[in-house]
């Protein structure tokens, strides 16, 4: 038993644990506390930030939930004409890995079917907010709009349509 070797303890801290620290344990860093969010409180953070992190972007800003989105999480809308005038989408996606195309495509759909059925006017920008970002093939499809547009006619009906 020679493969034992001594234990050496951990350094102590040089401050003590807060009151709070004792209570909830040590600190989260707050990129790791974007990751245990849920869906819901995601787009509720997301909800607050555009609502006041960009408040001088937007007259409005709204969150539609539900089934009945139409592609739609938080809008924020540049006049009083809402959907129907200069918007942008905030697509939030929380998931345990980076977007993927096959993520992306039904909620891409959305906006395309719904603004062409004139529900609302297309928006001004489209932005996926997803805490693990985009992974690489949907990155350089997002970033060639025209590789973008042949990509989403060639997966319409397989991927998109239903």
């Amino acid at each position: 038993m020679t493969d034992f070797k001594e234990v050496t303890p951990p350094a102590l801290p040089k401050t003590l644990p807060s009151v709070g620290q004792f209570q909830s344990g040590p600190p989260i860093a707050p990129i790791a506390r974007l990751m245990i969010y849920s869906p819901d409180d995601w787009e509720s953070f997301i909800e607050e930030w555009v609502s006041s992190a960009l408040i001088k972007s937007y007259k409005s800003v709204a969150r539609f939930t539900g089934s009945g989105d139409k592609g739609i999480d938080v809008a924020g809308f540049v006049d009083a004409d809402e959907l129907k005038g200069v918007w942008d989408n905030f697509q939030c996606k929380h998931y345990a890995q980076p977007l993927s195309p096959t993520v992306a495509w039904p909620e891409i759909g959305k906006v395309l079917w719904f603004s062409f059925e004139g529900h609302y006017t297309a928006p001004r920008t489209y932005y996926f907010v997803a805490p693990r970002g985009v992974g690489t093939k949907l990155n350089l499809l997002l970033a060639h709009a025209a590789n973008l547009k042949a990509e989403t006619k060639k997966v319409w009906a397989k991927n998109i349509a239903e």
